[in-house]
């Protein structure tokens, strides 16, 4: 593993890691309360919430691999950012629309 890629390693795993912690709460809580939404809508919810957290776990595991092979850490690593940012855009998706179903509701 290049010691240039610790640093960049260390803050994606943190990232990953706290935001899996807050998705995982936001989930928990959002499964045991009424929802406004339909049951379309919550199903369209729960899409964007699971797709988000397999994302952002596949992100955490290629973080933690270490072994990977020199010639394809530069592109693996591209990769996985991207897998990262699709995941918090997917789980922020699935977070506003339930926020604004709640807000609209009230």
């Amino acid at each position: 593993m290049e010691e240039v890629s610790k640093p960049y390693r260390d803050s994606m795993i943190t990232a990953t890691g706290i935001i899996l912690g807050f998705l995982l709460n936001f989930e928990t809580t959002w499964a045991k309360s009424e929802t406004p939404l339909n049951d379309a809508g919550s199903f369209f919810l729960f899409f964007f919430l699971l797709i988000g957290t397999i994302n952002l776990i596949i992100v955490l595991y290629r973080m933690l691999k270490v072994h990977q092979g020199e010639e394809r850490g530069n592109n693996y690593y591209a990769r996985t950012l991207l897998l990262f940012i699709v995941g918090i855009c997917i789980m922020f998706m699935g977070v506003f629309i339930d926020m604004f179903s709640n807000f609209m509701d009230d």
